[in-house]
């Protein structure tokens, strides 16, 4: 994925308030955790994340983070698993919201790729949840490595 690319995802997920339901955003702590023979190192940092909801179940959401000596930018979508009739018929409505998230992501010095991860949100009301979140890249330009990431934070729903 080229930087181009990344910067139209990013423009796109932020033309979105016309057509959504609701917009949420959020600030958070991350750990960047690469594979043992990545080129990228252990760096911990803050991100900023806004988002907008399509349907009740899917987001689209745009992040920018800056951890240590990198900055990142990343697009994709989120599903809440409380929208799929299985999980209602087994947990219903609870305070505890599991998602997955889908997506791709630039990091600096030519760091990009597909990103997938699980997270889950513990609402503390209406407006406000707490945000946890594990997440996996591909990185491409180190031949197809891993590079991990955690992070934990607030979300405000606008």
């Amino acid at each position: 994925m080229t930087k181009a690319a990344a910067i139209a995802a990013l423009l796109s997920a932020l033309a979105l308030p016309g057509m959504c339901e609701s917009m949420y955003v959020g600030a958070e702590g991350a750990l960047l955790l690469p594979q043992g023979g990545a080129g990228m190192r252990r760096a911990g940092g803050a991100a900023l994340r806004c988002g907008a909801y399509v349907s009740e179940s899917w987001a689209v959401e745009c992040e920018a983070s800056l951890l240590e000596s990198y900055a990142g930018f990343g697009a994709g979508m989120l599903g809440h698993w409380s929208g799929w009739s299985l999980y209602d018929r087994f947990f219903g409505y609870s305070a505890f919201d599991p998602f997955v998230v889908l997506g791709a992501r630039l990091m600096s010095g030519g760091h990009a790729g597909p990103a997938a991860g699980v997270g889950a949100f513990y609402h503390l009301g209406e407006s406000w949840s707490v945000r946890a979140q594990g997440e996996a890249m591909l990185d491409l330009h180190d031949g197809a490595e891993a590079d991990y990431r955690l992070s934990v934070g607030l979300q405000l729903a606008l």
